[in-house]
């Protein structure tokens, strides 16, 4: 089973990235782009809330889920605030070119 959540997901990003720049124009470079600062919140994110489990230690549930809600709206702030600066404008509207 784990082979498969290997293999698989990959062949869809490999599709995926085809798809879109066949049908859309859109290049895999541009997606790598309009994904970097998703994929750095989630890093931000993943890391901020190890960091504080190992502060505060593990033995409140309720302080831990306040501190994972709290980094999640900072870390949506962010991508907002990021995604309203226009560095990721342009993929905002992409171009239709049919062939």
């Amino acid at each position: 089973m784990s082979t498969v959540w290997l293999v698989v997901p990959p062949l869809l990003l490999l599709w995926q990235v085809r798809y879109l720049h066949r049908h859309w124009n859109i290049g895999a470079r541009d997606l790598i782009r309009a994904t970097a600062a998703p994929f750095a919140a989630v890093i931000f994110l993943v890391l901020a809330v190890e960091g504080g489990r190992h502060l505060i230690g593990t033995g409140n549930p309720a302080l831990q889920l306040a501190m994972i809600l709290t980094l999640s709206v900072l870390a949506c702030m962010g991508l907002l605030l990021h995604d309203r600066r226009g560095i990721t404008g342009r993929l905002a509207q992409p171009v239709i070119t049919r062939r």
